[in-house]
């Protein structure tokens, strides 16, 4: 068998098998954005991410700056700790480059780093270097807490829960688009009109620079709002898959609630791209998808959060029976697709 009939996700299973015994001060471990370790302090447990980088794969050095990429690395890390309802504090960063790669560049992902890290008032307190013979690897480990009553886990979403979303996924993936098109020159900013660009602009930052929900996943967690959460970094088809696999549960999509924004329909008009398949499929949002009560409405969590939440479906009965209902009508099983490596 090779990783390419496993897939990361069947990878990540075989691992957690060889993990061996657990350590009892771990309370949740492989299988969530975060691991979950008590921290020898009465009601805090400490929460433990770690996210790679792969040039080729998650990004190419053409179609961004080092500064956006350091700014990114930090961001992804961040947003797992917002997943759990956490406070992030302290992170390592573990770079390997090849040795002719400019100090400017290096330094420059630095600058990104800090800069990101000065937003989210965290520190950068270790890591590594190594040099690779062709390919640049960005490795960041970031630690943060968490009351222990507030944590937010993937397991906890019920029959009844309803389905929110933050902000608007896909548009990191039609800034994705954009990208690619324009360094195949398949896509000029000439062709492009005032408004048209503006949007397009939008859309590559929330691909290149995308924004960690600290602050609503903190808000999220304190007030016990949340019944289960993930961020959506490999799409939100298969992240809600992965709340429903932990949760033992089905879920029932809206597709004519999901939040399409009129930049990403401007780009998948432009592009001929899909938006309900980039909503549901595209990667790299790191917006919060999140189960709660039925008394809850998107309303009244958009005025609390402060960003927008929209409702987008019920949890139901029967595990990893996702389906969605299209803006027909038409009820359709949904697959759990998204990014997966190694996958054919």
């Amino acid at each position: 068998m090779k990783l390419s009939d496993l897939g990361e996700f069947g990878l990540i299973d075989r691992i957690a098998k060889l993990s061996g015994a657990a350590d009892p001060r771990v309370i949740c471990g492989i299988g969530d954005d975060c691991a979950v370790i008590e921290s020898g302090t009465p009601g805090k447990v400490l929460l433990v991410t770690t996210d790679l980088l792969v040039e080729g794969i998650h990004f190419r050095r053409h179609t961004t700056t080092p500064r956006l990429l350091g700014r990114k690395a930090l961001a992804a890390n961040l947003s797992d700790v917002a997943a759990m309802g956490g406070s992030p504090h302290v992170f390592t960063v573990s770079l390997a480059v090849r040795p002719n790669m400019s100090v400017a560049w290096v330094e420059s992902l630095y600058d990104g780093i800090e800069e990101r890290a000065d937003e989210a008032e965290v520190s950068l307190v270790g890591g590594d270097t190594a040099a690779t013979s062709d390919t640049t690897v960005i490795s960041v480990t970031l630690l943060g807490e968490c009351p222990k009553a507030e944590v937010i886990y993937r397991h906890g979403a019920r029959p009844g829960d309803s389905i929110y979303v933050t902000g608007a996924p896909g548009e990191s993936a039609a800034g994705l688009a954009i990208v690619t098109a324009e360094a195949m020159g398949n896509l000029q900013a000439t062709a492009l009109g005032d408004e048209e660009r503006e949007d397009f602009d939008r859309l590559r930052l929330r691909h290149l620079d995308p924004e960690p929900r600290l602050q609503a996943g903190r808000m999220l967690a304190s007030r016990h709002w949340a019944t289960a959460m993930i961020d959506v970094s490999d799409g939100l088809a298969a992240d809600l898959g992965r709340i429903l696999e932990r949760s033992g549960a089905g879920a029932r999509v809206e597709a004519a609630r999901l939040p399409i924004s009129v930049p990403l329909r401007a780009a998948c008009e432009r592009l001929a791209l899909d938006p309900l398949d980039l909503a549901l499929g595209g990667g790299e949002d790191y917006e919060l998808l999140f189960t709660a009560p039925p008394d809850l409405g998107e309303e009244a969590l958009s005025r609390s959060l402060g960003i927008p939440v929209s409702w987008i479906g019920v949890i139901t009965e029967g595990l990893g029976d996702l389906r969605v209902v299209d803006p027909s009508g038409r009820e359709r099983p949904l697959e759990a697709r998204g990014f997966e490596h190694f996958h054919r």
